[in-house]
This record gives structure tokens, C-alpha cells and sequence, in this order.
């Protein structure tokens, strides 16, 4: 790391959001969802999604930065009955400001949001 990005003056800094966005994903795991239901709350760079659909039917899954399915979309896909899926956002992925919230149609979807927690950090600039 930078001595620039270890220093005081990046405190807040855009160039140290973009740093932590760098940073190795952690996997958040959710099991069994078959109706929609809050993930994560907080502040996160959301990387991409995986999971499987149990269900003998194809579904949807839809990411959503919020605590219910009124926030703002972060990504949809439409996933086949009994099959694997992987979703990974394009460049440092996306942040979110109030949490992800996990929308499920006609699926049971097990997996992982794979995200970077910016709560742990507190060199993030606030929210605009």
C-alpha cells in the first residue's frame, strides 16, 4: 500500500474507497431462501452472487441495495430449475449504502453474496 493511502490526508478519500475495493471479497452465505428476505445491513462493495436453485422450477433472483425490494436494483438473473449460477459485477463491483436485500421468485436459491464490508473500515467517505 501507498504511503499516500496510509496517510491521515486520505482519510474519507475516494482514493481509499477505490483502494478497499480491491480488497478480497467475503462470502456472506444464505441457505434455503425461497421468499425474499435481507441479507447484509450496512455499507458494502457488493463483487457478484453464487448459488444454486433447488427448485425443480426456474426462478429469479434480484439483488436489491436496501432493506426490501423497493431499493435500488443492483443486478437481476434469471436462473434454471436445479442448476448453478454465478454473477459478478462488472469493474470493482457495486457499493451499497443501506444493505442487500435478496429477492427470490419462484426458486430456492442456496449461496453466497460475495461482498466487502466497509463497516470494518472507517476510512470510507460518507454516502452522497
Amino acid at each position: 500500500m501507498s504511503g499516500e493511502l496510509r496517510s491521515v490526508r486520505t482519510l474519507g478519500s475516494w482514493e481509499w474507497l477505490a483502494f478497499a475495493a480491491q480488497l478480497p471479497s467475503s462470502p456472506e452465505q444464505f441457505l434455503s431462501v425461497s421468499a425474499s428476505q435481507k441479507l447484509l445491513t450496512g455499507r458494502y462493495i457488493v463483487t457478484g452472487v453464487s448459488g444454486t436453485n433447488a427448485a425443480t422450477t426456474a426462478g429469479t433472483v434480484t439483488l436489491y441495495d436496501g432493506q426490501d425490494n423497493t431499493g435500488e436494483i443492483i443486478v437481476t438473473k434469471n436462473v434454471a430449475a436445479s442448476a448453478d449460477f454465478f454473477i459478478a459485477l462488472p469493474g470493482n463491483g457495486v457499493m451499497v449504502e443501506i444493505g442487500v436485500y435478496l429477492g427470490v421468485a419462484t426458486a430456492t436459491i442456496t449461496g453466497s453474496v460475495l461482498a466487502i464490508p466497509l463497516t470494518r473500515y472507517a476510512n470510507t467517505p460518507p454516502g452522497q
